[in-house]
């Protein structure tokens, strides 16, 4: 599963027309991330997701893998899923 084909970045080329059915994509990261793969490949999905012009959210933030979690819960992701995720009857 590691092989490079099958890398998240690599895989975009390949559903961009169910990606853009998405309601929303969101992704935030650390910048000081102590995985260092995390804020890398993060930011390299999100530009190959801008080349394909699929529409997403990149926040990077000053922290490590667990800083500001729960302010960043509150003030960013739930805000992003109320917004997006509504469900009309």
């Amino acid at each position: 599963m590691n092989e490079p084909t099958r890398h998240i970045v690599n895989m975009v080329p390949g559903f961009p027309a169910n990606l853009s059915r998405l309601r929303g994509l969101y992704v935030d990261v650390g910048a000081q991330d102590e995985f260092f793969h995390i804020p890398a490949g993060s930011l390299a999905f999100s530009r190959e997701l801008a080349e394909h012009g699929i529409s997403h959210i990149f926040e990077q933030y000053q922290g490590d893998h667990n800083r500001q979690i729960p302010e960043r819960i509150e003030d960013r992701v739930l805000p992003f899923f109320f917004r997006t995720l509504r469900f009309e009857p």
